[in-house]
């Protein structure tokens, strides 16, 4: 693998794709929904209605189409409003996972998140002070889309901050 390979597979990791014109229409149509939306103790954003439960994209199918889909039939669901598989993938992986894997997953959920007008919820308490700050320090990079190549100046900085904090309060060890 060459350094311009290596380079350019570590920018993707950080550097988030544009969302489609369909996911950008998704996301309005989304906005005008009138449901109640919230995000479960698993950190997936959901509604209810009439006792049944609803993802993003079936809430968003059930509002604009009157057509009601279960929460794992998402597919059919996305075809209704347009969206592709891929769309509709990142989509679902955005709305579902409560750490989303890329740089894209985690821009589209805070656009989730703002379009569902849910107050994201934080993440878990991570008790050890070098884990909390390596794993702040790569949500906050991700979703600022920052250089690659400037992290490890940067994560120098968190890690010798969070030492100093553990010989603090030795209690969290």
């Amino acid at each position: 693998m060459t350094q311009a390979q290596l380079i350019g597979a570590w920018r993707k990791l950080f550097v988030a794709p544009p969302v489609s014109p369909t996911t950008e229409r998704f996301l309005g149509l989304l906005n005008q929904t009138p449901y109640l939306w919230r995000q479960t103790a698993e950190g997936k954003i959901r509604a209810m209605l009439d006792g049944a439960q609803l993802c993003v994209i079936t809430g968003a199918v059930r509002h604009w189409t009157g057509i009601s889909f279960s929460v794992g039939d998402w597919v059919r669901a996305a075809d209704v409003l347009g969206l592709s598989y891929r769309d509709a993938g990142l989509i679902v992986e955005a709305a579902d996972e409560f750490r989303p894997a890329t740089a894209g997953t985690v821009q589209l959920r805070q656009r989730l998140f703002a379009a569902t007008g849910i107050e994201p919820r934080s993440a878990p308490l991570i008790r050890h002070p070098v884990d909390r700050a390596l794993a702040e320090l790569l949500l906050k990079r991700a979703i600022d889309g920052e250089a690659p190549w400037a992290m490890p100046l940067v994560a120098d900085k968190c890690v010798a901050e969070a030492r100093a904090a553990a010989e603090r309060e030795p209690a969290l060890r």
